[in-house]
């Protein structure tokens, strides 16, 4: 059962620049938790896809879901695609443009 779930990216595009993409969606953990999402490094062969590398901080007792975002406020549209990595697991979503 996969740990990351309702990802999606959008990209703002309504002028003038700057331009926006957010990524936003939920991943399993505990309450108290923090998630952190920052580019990959490396990033990957192609690069028409964003990676972003997901990151879990703190403790917490009670199961649930914890919501992750990312913002590239100086977006310059040089994405098709964003994956979010989280230990073995990966999510690619397609980024939608919003004008």
């Amino acid at each position: 059962m996969s740990k990351l779930h309702d990802w999606q990216a959008i990209a703002e595009m309504k002028p003038p620049p700057p331009f926006a993409l957010r990524v936003t969606g939920k991943v399993k953990g505990y309450d108290g938790q923090t998630v952190e999402l920052a580019p990959a490094v490396p990033q990957g062969i192609n690069p028409k896809i964003l990676m972003l590398q997901l990151t879990i901080k703190g403790r917490g007792t009670k199961p649930g879901d914890l919501d992750g975002s990312y913002t590239d406020a100086d977006y310059k549209s040089q994405f098709e695609q964003v994956t979010i990595l989280y230990e073995s697991e990966a999510v690619t979503v397609d980024i939608l443009l919003a004008s």
